[in-house]
């Protein structure tokens, strides 16, 4: 499909689905502006979204979903999504929002974001999904893109709640901002675990915002690999890769500036199995780059001070009319008394 816009609200909905043995056909859009959102529910809750799936008694494999577009936006509880739920393994997410060098610069100028995942208060919220509630494997999601804001308990995730493995989540952008529950995640109950790889200039995530590869049951929490210049996570924000009885992930952050506020945390942790581990990589940092060496010698700091005036050669010091300093140190010094410079500058 190739249009200038493309808007689906209301319950509209562009998918691809398997019900039997053959495998579901793949989407692909190429489209200037993407708007996915939901603001009413149909009848059957069937919310606005494009979506390619595996029904439960199909055993076939689902589709794959390719998004080109420059600007993408799924809001108000709408969705993008691959799914299984039967027997065969669901198709990848494929979403590429990139725009030439000249509107590329406008956008930054007006900071605009090329996709903006934002949900709604209430139950609802919006995402962009490759899961499996089967035993076999959801899809993975590649994501590439600019600028990417995910707000308001908006979501882009992999998971599986069955027996199959969990997909990937991988994004490269110039900005990747997270703020008020936003999330990228990966959730695994018994399959395994899915991972996260991120490549960025920066990351800023706010407001209970989260990065998490989190792990129930007897799963393993997946990896998190961070790659970005500069990471910030403020109020109550997080990263985790946790999990229950399983093994916890391990977290790896290749960074030049990272800032944690004290309500904010990084985990890889497991309830009762083993512990992940957290390792923060500063690459081209020299931290004494910036210092200056002192002199070994220290310098006699009584040789340094004068202890009266040396008349003889020309020096002098006088206190005349009501200046600043009382005549002798045993006087008061009082607030009333002015300096005044008595020189005569006019030459």
């Amino acid at each position: 499909m190739e249009t200038n816009t493309l808007r689906l609200a209301e319950g509209g909905q562009i998918t691809s689905t398997t019900q039997s043995g053959g495998d579901a056909g793949n989407i692909d859009i190429r489209a200037t502006n993407v708007e996915v959102s939901s603001a009413l529910v149909d009848f059957f809750g069937t919310s606005s979204g494009i979506s390619a799936s595996v029904g439960s008694r199909s055993t076939a494999s689902g589709g794959s979903i390719t998004l080109e577009t420059d600007r993408l936006r799924v809001f108000d509880g709408g969705h993008i999504a691959a799914a299984t739920g039967g027997g065969g393994v669901a198709g990848n997410l494929n979403i590429r929002c990139l725009r030439s060098s000249a509107s590329s610069a406008l956008r930054r100028h007006r900071s605009a974001d090329d996709i903006l995942v934002e949900g709604i208060s209430g139950d609802s919220s919006s995402s962009i999904s490759a899961e499996s509630t089967s035993a076999f494997a959801a899809g993975s999601i590649d994501i590439t893109a600019d600028r990417l804001r995910v707000r308001d308990r908006g979501e882009i995730t992999v998971s599986s709640e069955g027996t199959g493995d969990a997909g990937n989540l991988n994004i490269t952008a110039d900005l990747i901002d997270l703020d008020a529950d936003g999330r990228l995640s990966s959730e695994v109950r018994s399959g395994d675990r899915g991972n996260i790889t991120l490549n960025t200039d920066s990351i800023q995530m706010h407001r209970g915002s989260s990065i998490r590869g989190n792990a129930t049951a007897e799963a393993t929490g997946g990896n998190i690999t961070i790659d970005t210049e500069t990471l910030a996570l403020i109020n109550n924000s997080s990263i985790s890769a946790n999990a229950e009885l399983g093994a916890g992930g391990n977290v790896q952050i290749t960074v030049e500036g990272i800032f944690v506020s004290p309500d904010s945390s990084i985990t890889a942790t497991s309830e009762l199995g083993l512990d992940g581990i957290v390792k923060i990589i500063n690459p081209n940092v020299d931290t004494t780059s910036g210092l200056v060496k002192l002199p070994e010698n220290v310098v006699n700091p009584s040789n340094q001070l004068s202890v009266g005036c040396a008349v003889a050669v020309g020096s002098s010091f006088t206190v005349t009319r009501r200046g600043g300093l009382p005549p002798n140190p045993s006087d008061v010094l009082r607030s009333d008394r002015p300096w005044a410079d008595l020189r005569d500058l006019s030459a």
